[in-house]
């Protein structure tokens, strides 16, 4: 129990911080969106699904094929092994319009970036909360932001992100 406990913070920790850190770098590229959101605290809640799509911190995720199907005309086996790769499916453009594109206001936005049905992400509401939080303090404290340097990325497969995006806030007055 201790254990699963441990995977649960640990996991909610760094998926959430991948997906606050590549926020702030996807403001720096579309400092309209951040206009946006300054401007308008209504958008806080697409902003956050937009920030988990577009981060998809959890890199993939292997399930085994429980009976045998077809999926757009691939034959899948009972027993057969799957990968699937949250980032490519939260960019797949027969789900979203413009899927290269970060849009803080895109409704609807059906992404998986905290999983789906019996695998949803069971801190999913803390995340939600947690990425609200810090974007209602970013929008009124913080006027404009820029990049200090080069950004880093944690050297892993499964939970992805930046290790460092060392960043220059001009503070509001």
């Amino acid at each position: 129990l201790r254990g699963y406990f441990l995977i649960l913070f640990t996991a909610g920790h760094d998926t959430t911080g991948h997906s606050l850190a590549g926020a702030i770098d996807a403001f720096i590229d579309n400092p309209g969106e951040f206009d946006r959101l300054r401007r308008d605290a209504s958008l806080i809640p697409s902003a956050v699904e937009e920030i988990v799509r577009w981060t998809a911190p959890v890199n993939y995720m292997k399930r085994t094929a429980l009976r045998s199907y077809r999926l757009n005309n691939v034959d899948i086996a009972k027993g057969d092994e799957l990968v699937l790769f949250f980032g490519s499916a939260c960019r797949d453009e027969a789900m979203f319009d413009g899927a290269d594109r970060f849009d803080i206001g895109r409704t609807p936005n059906r992404h998986l970036g905290f999983g789906w049905a019996t695998h949803h992400c069971l801190g999913a509401h803390l995340a939600r909360s947690s990425i609200a939080a810090v974007l209602s303090e970013l929008r009124v404290r913080v006027r404009a932001m820029e990049r200090a340097g080069d950004p880093t990325f944690t050297p892993a497969s499964f939970v992805t992100g930046h290790a460092t995006l060392p960043v220059r806030f001009q503070l509001s007055p």
